[in-house]
């Protein structure tokens, strides 16, 4: 590695071939900020366009890559959620293999704490329900296409003319060390694309290195080369975004539909290879017929694609979004645009001239494109891991209403204290771990001068998950009819019930089984779901971030995580035993909902879907007879409508019957294609573990 270096830290971290934490440490007495710029620099110069897949196709990048991981493996990389990562073994390892004199072990021991410093996590693992302080966020796509590349060099400039402060002129500083690096890193891309003779690709990333994209090739072109310098991560409003350079060439002969979707089908195929994340259809100011070409080149599991559903929706974009999920592909997910732009202005602050761009990002959380900074998932709590932590106390209580107050104020206890472990985190970041690419690419940390983990965004929040809810409610619901004596069940029988597992009593178990669950429009239980998460969601809507003064929103968003949630959680009143999963984000418990789809519709719309905005995921899979035969996929759509008339944000659908998933089970080599919806995203059946295909298998099988 070529050595730019200054101190005798970046000197050994050069011959170790780290090239990020070299930079990171060349200028010992530099503000953080332009640390990381001179570690981002010297990663982008390090980087050998070999070790990258070849020049294959329209679009370069392309394939299975992570642009920030390339080559021999280095401890610390750059992560567009956390601003690095570090893999302390791997440093220890590589200090053995590189170092022999002793001075230089030494100091590399020395380096060792204090890469480990910016790294460092203040959240407690109970808090880490989730997420662990993660921020998906979503680059201003519409912005860097509209006006090109060079004009954030202009900004820079116009940045450090009036900065007043030394922070201001540091940050702008390290601004500029960064967009020069990312543009001498494209330079190499282009000669790399001309030796290979691809004329084409060529000369639009040429172009577009130069001014704004003329074209929708070069639209997509730039477009794709920017998604891979943010790590592939979120895509947001793509229909909004690209739809101006769609209708320009398709009005004037240049673009067929056929060829953009060849060219859209390639940029999803990057996105699938990367197992990048989200993007949402169905934007206000967007080409309907573009959108339906979206829908059309959706032939992957990935992104996790969304529809925004408005009464303005068209029959022509229904027809395509259940076309794509006849395919199997487990997209689009259906979002409630009216919903979301409601909660947002009441519980997020956005500004009416905003709201179009709201966006998802990861999984399926909320913020709104290029503008926002919104913790997804920052930290999380598990209701049912509180109520089993004192469960002992019902012999306290002489009635269920003194319990059920005390448990309220139970959370209300573990909301402020998760609401400071994620202030601190956030705090952390701040001080420690600048996220320099998001600064250039999302208003207003340039107009701001402020760097993006410090505030520098036009929105700053964070995203509580809350877990357990159906388990909650089914069990609060089983504890009032104790208390109520309708149930054939004491106190302490039920109690010493828990502690056994329910082992030697299997007609009681039973019995507790058949109570009445959430998620069949049953009154009391769904009122004590209504309840317990209105209370929670109250609780913490009333906080703010200390990133720019923020909000703070609930989601329920059970990934693949609500397995492990229920690990060390014992036994339940609601018949669940020791260890197993809990209930897939805000729907009932997997294979309690035995009344069909309006009747769980029903009862998760009376949760109060519009304080969830983080979002609040809900499940459901249904037959392929729903959106292959056009009677039933009208039914189908009425039902959603219905359901987003009553509240609801968001539904995602998974099309397999579970004969198919048993197959699956039983012969993954033959289902290598198969998609399921788990908990936010779109995901191969055959990736998930054992438990979790099971929980997928119990979820109940939909029709109409």
């Amino acid at each position: 590695m070529k050595e730019y270096t200054q101190s005798l830290e970046a000197k050994i971290l050069a011959r170790m071939d780290e090239p990020f934490a070299m930079g990171l440490l060349e200028d010992r007495n530099a503000a953080v900020v332009r640390k990381y710029a001179r570690g981002i620099r010297r990663y982008l110069e390090s980087i050998n366009l070999e070790d990258m897949p070849p020049v294959n196709g329209a679009l370069y990048p392309s394939g299975a890559v992570s642009l920030w991981n390339i080559g021999q493996p280095a401890s610390m990389v750059y992560n567009y959620s956390s601003s690095v990562g570090f893999n302390r073994d791997l440093f220890l390892k590589k200090r053995e293999k590189y170092l022999a004199d002793e001075r230089d072990l030494s100091v590399a021991w020395e380096i060792l704490g204090t890469l480990q410093n910016y790294t460092a996590n203040p959240l407690s693992p109970k808090y880490c329900v989730g997420g662990s302080g993660y921020t998906h966020s979503i680059i201003n796509y519409r912005k860097i296409l509209t006006q090109g590349l060079p004009a954030y060099k202009q900004e820079i400039a116009a940045g450090l003319n009036r900065a007043e402060t030394p922070e201001q002129r540091d940050f702008y500083a390290a601004a500029e060390e960064t967009f020069d690096a990312i543009m001498a890193f494209m330079q190499k891309c282009i000669n790399k694309v001309k030796s290979s003779n691809n004329m084409q690709l060529a000369e639009a990333l040429e172009a577009v290195s130069f001014r704004q994209p003329s074209c929708f090739y070069e639209a997509m072109v730039l477009l794709n080369f920017v998604y891979y310098l943010d790590g592939c991560d979120s895509v947001g409003n793509l229909d909004a975004v690209l739809s101006p350079f769609f209708t320009r060439d398709s009005a004037t002969g240049k673009l067929t539909d056929v060829e953009a979707e060849k060219l859209l089908s390639g940029f999803f195929f990057n996105v699938n290879e990367c197992s990048g994340w989200h993007t949402i259809l169905g934007n206000r100011g967007a080409d309907e017929h573009f959108t339906v070409i979206c829908l059309k080149a959706m032939k992957y599991r990935r992104p996790n694609a969304g529809l925004k559903i408005s009464p303005e929706t068209s029959d022509a974009v229904w027809d395509a979004a259940f076309d794509c999920l006849a395919q199997q592909t487990a997209n689009p997910a259906f979002y409630n645009d009216p919903a979301y732009r409601a909660g947002a202005l009441a519980h997020a602050g956005i500004k009416p001239e905003d709201l179009d761009d709201i966006a998802f990002g990861g999984c399926t959380e909320f913020m709104v494109a290029g503008k926002s900074n919104v913790g997804s998932i920052d930290s999380g709590i598990n209701l049912l891991e509180m109520l089993d932590g004192m469960t002992g106390r019902i012999m306290a209580h002489d009635c269920f209403d003194d319990f059920l107050a005390e448990f309220k104020e139970t959370i209300s206890r573990e909301i402020k204290q998760v609401i400071a472990e994620t202030n601190l985190n956030q705090q952390t970041k701040a001080l420690y771990r600048p996220q320099l690419l998001r600064s250039l690419f999302i208003d207003d940390c340039l107009d701001r001068g402020m760097e993006y983990n410090a505030g520098g965004a036009r929105y700053n929040g964070g995203v509580i998950n809350v877990a357990g809810i159906a388990n909650t409610a089914n069990s609060l619901y089983v504890l009032q009819q104790i208390f109520a004596k309708r149930i054939d069940v004491t106190r302490e029988q039920l109690l010493d019930l828990l502690a056994a597992d329910f082992a030697g009593h299997k007609d009681i178990h039973n019995s507790l089984l058949q109570q009445p669950k959430y998620g069949n429009s049953q009154p009391d239980v769904d009122e004590l779901a209504r309840q317990i998460s209105d209370f929670t969601f109250n609780e913490i809507l009333q906080y703010r971030c200390c990133r720019g003064n923020g909000f703070y929103i609930p989601a329920v968003i059970m990934f693949v995580t609500y397995t492990g949630e229920g690990r060390n959680i014992q036994a339940t009143p609601d018949g669940r035993m020791n260890g197993a999963p809990i209930a897939d984000s805000c729907g009932p418990m997997q294979g309690t909902d035995l009344e069909g789809p309006t009747s769980m519709l029903r009862s998760t719309a009376l949760l109060p879907q519009a304080k969830g905005l983080g979002t609040m995921v809900l499940n459901l899979r249904i037959r392929t007879e729903m959106v292959e035969d056009p009677q039933m996929r009208q039914k189908f759509k009425h039902l959603l409508l219905s359901y987003f008339a009553m509240g609801g944000l968001q539904v995602q659908v998974t099309v397999l019957d579970t004969e198919t998933l048993k197959q699956a089970l039983a012969h993954p080599e033959e289902y290598g294609n198969l998609v399921i919806r788990i908990g936010g995203y779109t995901e191969y059946f055959h990736r998930l573990t054992p438990e979790l295909q099971q929980e997928v298998i119990k979820r109940s099988e939909n029709s109409i």
